[in-house]
């Protein structure tokens, strides 16, 4: 079947499923996504998170820690 561009949608299915990946710096985590065919969600919940969606319209969140010593 192949890759297949996602149609852009007004609503897309909410659900729980999804990864959470921490990087260390989150403009430039962002930016490598979308340049790997990513899309930036309409509604962003948090300033240290951002909700994407692959080219194969699953959920994915790049986010910072914030906070917290390691």
């Amino acid at each position: 079947m192949g890759h297949r561009t996602p149609v852009p949608t007004a609503h897309r299915p909410t659900t729980s499923e999804g990864l959470d990946i921490e990087v260390d710096d989150l403009s430039s985590a962002v930016e490598h996504a979308r340049a790997l065919g990513a899309t930036v969600a309409d509604f962003q919940p948090q300033a240290d998170v951002r909700v994407l969606y692959d080219p194969a319209d699953h959920r994915f969140c790049p986010f910072e820690r914030t906070g917290l010593s390691t």
